[in-house]
C-alpha cells in the first residue's frame, strides 16, 4: 500500500518552508552577508519544491488520476509529465524548477563546496563548478511562490 499524505498538509509545510526561505533571502542574508547561508537557503527551497510536488501527486492519486512513483527521485518527472499542465504551470516555470532540481542534485552529490565572495561554489566529481548567488536563489524562490499559489488554487478548488 502506498503511503499517501494529505495534500493540504503538505501545502502548509511548503508555505512554512517558503516563508523561512523568503526571510533568509530578503532579510537574514543581506544583513549577515554569510555565504554559508546560501546552503541553508538551497535546503529550504528543496523542501518547498518537494512538498509542492508531493502535494500535487497526492491530490491526483486521491482522485485516481495517476499512480504514485515508487521512489522520490521519480516525483519530479511524474509531476512534469502528468500534473504541470493541469495545474496551470507554464513551461518557463517548469524549466526553472528543473534548474532548481539539478542544482539540488549537484548540491547533494558534491564532494566539495566553498564560499567565494557572495557566491557558493559547488564542485562536482569531474571538477566542474557551479556558482550560486543570491540573484539565482531569488529567481528560484519567486518561481516557487507562483507554483505554490497555482497548486493551492487547484487543490483548494471546491468540487462540484
Amino acid at each position: 500500500m502506498v503511503d499517501v499524505k494529505d495534500p493540504k498538509e503538505l501545502l502548509a509545510k511548503a508555505e512554512n518552508s517558503l516563508r523561512i526561505a523568503d526571510h533568509m533571502v530578503y532579510i537574514t542574508y543581506p544583513l549577515l552577508k554569510e555565504s554559508r547561508l546560501l546552503q541553508k537557503i538551497i535546503d529550504q527551497l528543496s523542501e518547498v519544491a518537494m512538498n509542492i510536488i508531493e502535494a500535487s501527486l497526492s491530490y491526483e492519486y486521491i482522485f485516481k488520476r495517476l499512480l504514485l512513483p515508487q521512489s522520490r527521485e521519480q516525483y519530479f518527472d511524474m509531476f512534469r509529465t502528468k500534473c504541470s499542465a493541469s495545474f496551470g504551470i507554464a513551461p518557463a516555470e517548469m524549466q526553472v524548477l528543473k534548474e532548481l532540481f539539478d542544482l539540488i542534485e549537484k548540491h547533494k552529490n558534491s564532494p566539495f563546496e566553498f564560499s567565494r565572495k557572495d557566491k557558493l561554489v559547488i564542485m562536482s566529481n569531474g571538477f566542474r563548478t557551479d556558482a550560486i548567488n543570491l540573484e539565482k536563489l531569488k529567481k528560484y524562490l519567486n518561481t516557487l511562490k507562483v507554483v505554490l499559489q497555482k497548486t493551492k488554487t487547484r487543490i483548494n478548488k471546491p468540487l462540484i
